[in-house]
Protein backbone atom coordinates (compact mmCIF):
# COMPACT_ATOMS: atom_id res chain seq x y z
CA UNK A 1 0.00 0.00 0.00
CA UNK A 2 2.93 2.26 0.65
CA UNK A 3 3.97 1.98 -2.99
CA UNK A 4 0.54 3.16 -4.14
CA UNK A 5 0.65 6.08 -1.72
CA UNK A 6 4.08 7.04 -3.02
CA UNK A 7 2.88 6.74 -6.62
CA UNK A 8 0.04 9.15 -5.83
CA UNK A 9 2.65 11.79 -4.99
CA UNK A 10 4.01 11.49 -8.54
CA UNK A 11 0.86 10.55 -10.42
CA UNK A 12 -1.11 13.60 -9.37
CA UNK A 13 -4.71 14.10 -10.34
CA UNK A 14 -3.82 17.39 -12.02
CA UNK A 15 -0.99 16.06 -14.20
CA UNK A 16 -1.99 12.43 -14.80
CA UNK A 17 -5.69 12.07 -13.96
CA UNK A 18 -6.25 8.59 -15.41
CA UNK A 19 -3.05 7.21 -13.86
CA UNK A 20 -4.02 8.83 -10.56
CA UNK A 21 -7.48 7.25 -10.69
CA UNK A 22 -6.00 3.84 -11.57
CA UNK A 23 -3.63 4.14 -8.62
CA UNK A 24 -6.51 5.11 -6.31
CA UNK A 25 -8.45 2.07 -7.54
CA UNK A 26 -5.44 -0.21 -7.00
CA UNK A 27 -4.89 1.27 -3.54
CA UNK A 28 -8.52 0.47 -2.74
CA UNK A 29 -8.01 -3.14 -3.85
CA UNK A 30 -4.88 -3.47 -1.72
CA UNK A 31 -6.64 -1.95 1.30
CA UNK A 32 -9.60 -4.35 0.91
CA UNK A 33 -7.22 -7.28 0.61
CA UNK A 34 -5.38 -6.22 3.76
CA UNK A 35 -8.69 -5.69 5.58
CA UNK A 36 -9.62 -9.28 4.74
CA UNK A 37 -6.52 -10.40 6.62
CA UNK A 38 -7.12 -8.07 9.57
CA UNK A 39 -9.53 -7.98 12.46
CA UNK A 40 -11.53 -5.52 14.48
CA UNK A 41 -10.84 -1.81 14.34
CA UNK A 42 -7.89 -2.25 11.96
CA UNK A 43 -10.07 -3.99 9.36
CA UNK A 44 -12.73 -1.29 9.70
CA UNK A 45 -10.10 1.43 9.25
CA UNK A 46 -8.70 -0.24 6.14
CA UNK A 47 -12.15 -0.66 4.61
CA UNK A 48 -12.95 3.01 5.29
CA UNK A 49 -9.77 3.98 3.48
CA UNK A 50 -10.62 1.64 0.59
CA UNK A 51 -14.06 3.23 0.18
CA UNK A 52 -12.40 6.64 0.15
CA UNK A 53 -9.90 5.53 -2.50
CA UNK A 54 -12.67 4.19 -4.76
CA UNK A 55 -14.67 7.40 -4.33
CA UNK A 56 -11.56 9.37 -5.31
CA UNK A 57 -11.08 7.22 -8.43
CA UNK A 58 -14.71 7.88 -9.37
CA UNK A 59 -13.99 11.61 -9.50
CA UNK A 60 -11.98 10.90 -12.66
CA UNK A 61 -13.59 7.68 -13.83
CA UNK A 62 -16.87 9.13 -15.04
CA UNK A 63 -19.52 7.12 -16.81
CA UNK A 64 -19.47 9.53 -19.74
CA UNK A 65 -15.71 9.58 -20.35
CA UNK A 66 -14.43 6.24 -19.03
CA UNK A 67 -17.45 3.95 -18.71
CA UNK A 68 -15.59 0.63 -18.27
CA UNK A 69 -13.28 2.05 -15.61
CA UNK A 70 -16.25 3.75 -13.94
CA UNK A 71 -18.19 0.48 -13.81
CA UNK A 72 -15.16 -1.38 -12.43
CA UNK A 73 -14.69 1.21 -9.69
CA UNK A 74 -18.42 1.13 -8.88
CA UNK A 75 -18.23 -2.65 -8.46
CA UNK A 76 -15.14 -2.32 -6.29
CA UNK A 77 -16.85 0.35 -4.20
CA UNK A 78 -19.87 -1.91 -3.77
CA UNK A 79 -17.66 -4.76 -2.63
CA UNK A 80 -15.88 -2.58 -0.06
CA UNK A 81 -19.21 -1.26 1.23
CA UNK A 82 -20.51 -4.85 1.49
CA UNK A 83 -17.43 -5.81 3.48
CA UNK A 84 -17.88 -2.77 5.74
CA UNK A 85 -21.48 -3.80 6.34
CA UNK A 86 -20.26 -7.26 7.33
CA UNK A 87 -18.29 -5.61 10.13
CA UNK A 88 -21.19 -3.39 11.20
CA UNK A 89 -24.53 -3.93 12.89
CA UNK A 90 -28.09 -2.68 12.76
CA UNK A 91 -28.90 0.54 10.98
CA UNK A 92 -25.27 1.13 9.97
CA UNK A 93 -25.07 -2.25 8.25
CA UNK A 94 -28.35 -1.55 6.43
CA UNK A 95 -27.08 1.87 5.32
CA UNK A 96 -23.84 0.41 3.97
CA UNK A 97 -25.66 -2.42 2.19
CA UNK A 98 -28.01 0.10 0.57
CA UNK A 99 -24.99 2.05 -0.66
CA UNK A 100 -23.49 -1.18 -2.00
CA UNK A 101 -26.74 -1.96 -3.85
CA UNK A 102 -26.59 1.49 -5.46
CA UNK A 103 -22.97 1.02 -6.53
CA UNK A 104 -23.65 -2.41 -8.04
CA UNK A 105 -26.72 -1.10 -9.88
CA UNK A 106 -24.65 1.74 -11.28
CA UNK A 107 -22.03 -0.72 -12.54
CA UNK A 108 -24.75 -2.76 -14.26
CA UNK A 109 -25.68 0.28 -16.34
CA UNK A 110 -22.41 -0.29 -18.22
CA UNK A 111 -21.88 -4.00 -17.64
CA UNK A 112 -24.88 -5.19 -19.63
CA UNK A 113 -25.54 -8.81 -20.61
CA UNK A 114 -25.19 -7.85 -24.27
CA UNK A 115 -21.88 -6.00 -24.08
CA UNK A 116 -20.08 -7.34 -21.00
CA UNK A 117 -21.61 -10.72 -20.18
CA UNK A 118 -18.81 -11.86 -17.86
CA UNK A 119 -18.68 -8.67 -15.80
CA UNK A 120 -22.46 -8.42 -15.82
CA UNK A 121 -22.58 -11.87 -14.22
CA UNK A 122 -19.99 -10.97 -11.57
CA UNK A 123 -21.72 -7.73 -10.59
CA UNK A 124 -25.20 -9.27 -10.75
CA UNK A 125 -24.09 -11.99 -8.30
CA UNK A 126 -22.60 -9.36 -6.00
CA UNK A 127 -25.88 -7.45 -6.14
CA UNK A 128 -27.94 -10.57 -5.42
CA UNK A 129 -25.80 -11.44 -2.39
CA UNK A 130 -26.10 -7.94 -0.97
CA UNK A 131 -29.86 -7.75 -1.58
CA UNK A 132 -30.29 -11.12 0.15
CA UNK A 133 -28.27 -9.95 3.17
CA UNK A 134 -30.20 -6.69 3.26
CA UNK A 135 -33.49 -8.58 3.24
CA UNK A 136 -32.26 -10.79 6.11
CA UNK A 137 -31.32 -7.75 8.18
CA UNK A 138 -34.61 -6.02 7.48
CA UNK A 139 -36.65 -9.06 8.51
CA UNK A 140 -34.63 -9.31 11.75
CA UNK A 141 -35.24 -5.67 12.64
CA UNK A 142 -37.70 -5.13 15.53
Amino acid sequence: MGAYREALKVRTREQFPQDWAATQNNLGIALCDQAGRSEGAEAVRLLNEAVGAYREALKVYTREQLPQDWAMAQNNLGTALRDQAGRSEGAEAVRLLNEAVSAFREALKVYTKEHSAHYHGVVARNLQQVEKRLQQLQTQAP
